[in-house]
Parts: C-alpha cells; structure tokens; sequence
C-alpha cells in the first residue's frame, strides 16, 4: 500500500506529529572488526554462495531485470578535469568549525548560525522582505500533505544505485556556442531502462504539453489532467559544466561557479496543494518519475511545503514559506565555489543554505535499505542541470536564459 493510500490524499493535510515506534528512526551501522573467535567470510564449505552483482529488486509491481537495462553509451565523451575534482567548503562563514572540539568532535555551528541567521534578518528588513525561518536540523518523517508512493520511492533508490553520476561532458563547439548564446531548453531526463511499467513511462505520468519559448527564457509546462504524476524536466545541456569552467578560468556562461534560472507559475488548480512545482539542480542520470531533490546528485525547493531537499526522500527540511500562488516568480541559485543555495521571490533574494548542513548522510533506513543525504555530485566536479519536476494539473513558465527578476 503506497503512502498515499496509508494517509490521505494530497490537499488534505496530514498530522505533523511525527510517528511513534523505533521503526521511523534512522540508526547509523558500523564496520564490525573480526576477531579471532569470528567465523571466516563467505558461505560456509559446501554451501552455495549468492551470485556476483547486485541483487534484483523484489517488487512485482514494477519489475527491473538485467534485460531491459540499457549499457552506458560508449560514445559518450567524459571531460576529465586537470584541476582538483573536489571543491573546497565555504568554511570561512563558519569560524568555528576550523578550531571547535576534540579530533574526531563534530564542531558546533550554533554560534556562527546564530550570527548569520541575525545578518540574514537585518538585510531581508531592509529590503521589506518576508521573515526567514530557521531551518529544522533534520528532515520531517511526513509530508505536510501526501508524499508519492512507496514503490516508486523505492524504484528510484533502485535506478539511482544502478546508474553511477555521468562524469562531466566534454561539450562540443556547438553546444558551448548554445549555451553562450542562451539557448538552452528544457527536456525529458534520459530513460536508461527500455521497458518500463506503462504507469512509470513518461507519456503515461505527464499529461500535458511542454511548448518552447525562446523568447521567454526557455519553456512552458502546462499540464491540466488532474491525475498527472510526478515528473521532472532538465535542461538539454548543463548549466554548469567542469569543462567549461576549466578552458575559461571559469568565466563564460555555464563554467562559472554562480548559477540561477526563474519559473513563473501560470495556473494552479483551486485547491493548490493538488499540484507541486520542484524548482532545483540535478546530477544526471536522474529518474524523470521522481521530483528534484529526492535522490542523490539533486537539490530542490518545493511549492507546496516551500521545503528544501537534498537527497532526501523523506518530507524535507523547513526552509521558506510555499510558493503557491499563480504569478509567483521564483528562482533558484547556486554556488558551487561556496557550497551554497539560495532562494528568491518576486525578485528578490529570500534565503540561502549551506550544503556543508547536508554533506553527512544519514543513518540507513532499515525499512528499505537505503541511505539518504550527501552531497554526491553538487561540489562542482559534475555536469548539474536546471530541473523542474511537476505534480498534478498546474502551469510554469521556466525561465534558463534570462533576463530575471532576480539581478545576480
């Protein structure tokens, strides 16, 4: 039974409380060290052993087996960076985590946040902006209306773990020339697996149009069957690309380390927590039935809850009021160099976060197996692209090009 039908339907709000019962809490698992006394690995003599690779996913609902997987396409030209991979941490926000605790301690923040929380308030009240709301120090164990179902939870956990982050392209002449002269569009993510379930195939889950607008920036989404499932849109090239970063000492547009794209959302149904705009950055591949920030390599802040995501399939972490509204202007940015993510509203800068908060994956859930949180491919060492993930019948304008509200 999907999560849906468990609690109820998405509108209807659901009880915040967090459930009771060890079965919702996470518990990090620790290397064992074998000691003389232990058994040696592997099956015991004269037992069979299981076979080499992953093991399949037992779910009948939507099957995945090793024939319908398609391979990597060996055409595909990697970029391999002649800098380090690995951007450093903005630790300079935060003093304290050069100097606090023991080795080995996890340094505290409180301070530091507490005076750049007190820095964020004075700039928004001179710019009559909206309160910003501390962010809560862990993910919500429930949505604040309905979550997607189970099974696709787990079946995107599955693809994820099947198919490792691309490495960064080595982008063509054309395609830099596409992106310098902002040009880029939004499409459907790549679908590596051939067979899909008819109810995981795009055709089946959009039901609605996504027309072209050059001259508005990119593309309009408009989806109007009020049954549309999750879905999620990229960008036909990156929008930030180690390639390009490096031939033009990060200068030209997608290499440099600051990037940002607007929506404007059009319609909204009359009840608007029955639909959901995900408005982020992803890593790919990326499942397209999942919305933005559910999974690795992704971060997203959602319309209906105006929580943020990062890698996270649980209910988010409170960061800004809901952007429910039709002829809301939004966007979102990121700086790969500061390992920061920020949030703007009607033009305006609203809030930021630090992903050095999410580089600590959290504990295994031991309902599924999986592990959430990390920041696996949004330091700076992989291609990211702009990606707006939908639910239910609502209309977005999506803005990559330019110009924005938002002056960067």
């Amino acid at each position: 039974m999907g999560f849906r039908d468990k609690f109820k339907k998405r509108g209807e709000k659901v009880d915040k409380e967090q459930p009771s019962g060890s079965s919702q809490i996470f518990h990090p698992t620790y290397s064992h060290h074998p000691l003389d006394s232990d058994p040696p690995l592997g099956p015991p003599p004269g037992h069979y052993g299981p076979p080499p690779g992953s093991p399949p996913i037992h779910n009948e609902k939507y099957p995945i087996t090793n024939s319908n997987l398609l391979e990597f396409n060996t055409s595909f030209q990697a970029y391999v960076p002649n800098h380090e991979a690995a951007v450093q941490s903005d630790l300079a926000s935060y003093p304290e985590a050069q100097s606090a605790g023991e080795p080995g301690e996890l340094p505290s923040y409180r301070e530091a946040n507490n005076q750049a929380l007190q820095q964020q308030q004075q700039q928004n009240q001179n710019q009559s902006l909206p309160p910003t709301y501390r962010p809560a120090p862990s993910s919500h164990f429930r949505a604040l209306y309905s979550s997607a179902p189970d099974e696709e939870r787990d079946l995107g956990d599955h693809y994820t773990s099947l198919f490792p982050i691309y490495p960064p392209r080595f982008l063509t002449q054309e395609e830099q020339q596409v992106i310098a002269n902002r040009q880029l569009m939004l499409v459907q993510p790549p679908v590596l697996i051939t067979d899909l379930p008819r109810a995981l195939r795009f055709e089946s889950r959009f039901k609605g149009q996504v027309t072209p607008a050059p001259g508005a920036g990119g593309a309009h989404i408009q989806c109007r069957a009020p049954n549309a499932a999750d879905t999620t849109f990229v960008s036909n090239l990156p929008i930030y690309s180690p390639h390009l970063r490096s031939i033009s000492n990060g200068k030209a547009l997608g290499g440099h380390p600051s990037f940002y794209f607007e929506i404007v959302i059009t319609s909204l149904p009359s009840n608007s927590a029955d639909a959901t705009v995900a408005i982020g950055f992803v890593a790919l591949p990326y499942p397209h039935f999942r919305l933005p920030g559910w999974h690795r390599g992704s971060v997203a802040v959602h319309s209906d809850d105006g929580r943020r995501y990062v890698n996270d399939s649980l209910s988010g972490k409170d960061f800004v009021e809901p952007f429910s509204s039709v002829g809301a202007v939004v966007g979102i940015g990121m700086n790969v160099d500061r390992m920061a993510v920020f949030f703007t509203r009607n033009g305006r800068f609203e809030r930021e976060w630090s992903l050095v908060q999410d580089m600590n994956p959290r504990g295994i859930d031991p309902a599924r197996s999986y592990r959430d949180g990390g920041v696996e491919g949004l330091q700076g060492d992989r291609d990211l692209y702009a990606a707006v993930g939908v639910y239910g019948p609502v209309g977005v304008q999506v803005n990559l090009n330019g110009p924005f509200r938002y002056s960067m």
